[in-house]
């Protein structure tokens, strides 16, 4: 069976998974670099982050500039904090990624 579809789509699927999310920015940059665009983006937890980023214009080299400049505290509450519940209504902190 061949696909007749002269414009077919290409869509970018991101997982989720903290770390990942770096990883996918390397993905990105490969695949800019054989100049290949996604039509579709898809992605849960960082994969939508990243995804959102995406989508509104950031390229590869914008968001590594971006991963390079986080540190786990920026996103991650400390393990002492954790026990603190009237201190907190979140586990993780995505500010730092808008």
């Amino acid at each position: 069976m061949t696909d007749s579809n002269p414009n077919p789509r290409q869509a970018l699927v991101l997982s989720g998974g903290g770390g990942r999310g770096a990883y996918q920015v390397g993905v990105l940059r490969f695949l800019e670099e054989h100049e290949w665009y996604p039509n579709v983006i898809v992605g849960t937890s960082i994969g939508a982050v990243n995804g959102a980023a995406i989508a509104s214009g950031h390229t590869s080299h914008s968001l590594w500039a971006l991963w390079r400049r986080l540190k786990t505290d920026d996103v991650q509450r400390q393990a002492w904090d954790l026990f603190s519940l009237d201190r907190w209504n979140h586990l993780l902190d995505t500010s730092p990624l808008r």
